[in-house]
Parts: structure tokens; sequence; C-alpha cells
């Protein structure tokens, strides 16, 4: 909206396409500009233990991944996880665009969840001491 208001000088608070593209130009430049930055500064060391190295490609990526069985299904389950929170977050954002009519509120959503997930990960080591892993598979098993 600030945008908006910058370029089309419109009143505050009002969503132009005009304001959207200059939104999407200074991220594009943002992100180009960091990326140039990273790629001009890189300075590889070219040593001995460095020479004599096998590189890795995609394909050989995927064939370890589909090897090994844990790795895939932690790939598999992130995947899933990945899919479940884009879509949940499309469908809240539909729900309070469209079904309450109040798209500003879902910033709330956001703003809840980063401090929850702050605090979640904050406590994760006193939980842990707490509540022992074998304690934690015999609570959740009944439930599978």
């Amino acid at each position: 909206m600030l945008f908006s208001h910058l370029i089309s000088h419109v009143s505050y608070g009002t969503q132009t396409r005009a304001g959207w593209t200059g939104y999407v130009a200074i991220v594009v430049i943002l992100c180009a500009g960091g990326a140039l930055i990273t790629c001009l500064n890189i300075k590889e060391q070219h040593n001995l233990i460095r020479s004599n190295v096998k590189h890795t490609t995609v394909s050989d990526i995927f064939r370890a991944i589909g090897n090994n069985k844990q790795l895939l299904w932690i790939s598999a389950s992130y995947i899933l996880f990945a899919f479940s929170y884009v879509v949940t977050n499309s469908l809240l954002m539909y729900y309070f665009r469209y079904r309450l009519g109040n798209a500003g509120a879902y910033t709330w959503v956001g703003v809840i969840t980063c401090i929850l997930g702050v605090i979640s990960v904050s406590l994760f080591p006193a939980l842990e001491s707490l509540i022992h892993r074998k304690a934690s598979m015999l609570a959740e098993s009944p439930l599978c």
C-alpha cells in the first residue's frame, strides 16, 4: 500500500497495480543485487585436496536419496509438510479475504505463528530433558 501511495499518488491504504509492480521491481533489484554481489565475491581455493574430487551431479543426489531409506522418508515427510503448509496458508488467505472479508486480519495469523514458533524452538531443549524419548514414544504409539 505504501508503494501504491508513492507511485500512483492515491490515498494511503489503496492498492494499485502500479504499486505492486513497483514493490516487485524493488524486490527483484535487491535479490538480483545480493546474488550478484555474492557471485562476484566468491573466491574458491584451489589446492591438492580439491583437485582430486569427483563432482556430484543432480542424478547422483537423487540416487543417494533413493538408496538411503531414512533419507528418503525424511525427504518425503518434508515435501509433504511443505506442501501442506502452502495449502494451509493459501486456504487461510482465501478464508480471511473472501469469507471473513478482512484480509488485513490475516497478518495476525503470521505474527502469532512466528511468536509461537520462536517460543517452541526456545523451549524444546527444556522439554526434551523433562520428557524422555521412551515416554514420548509410549504416549504416541496408541495414536498411530
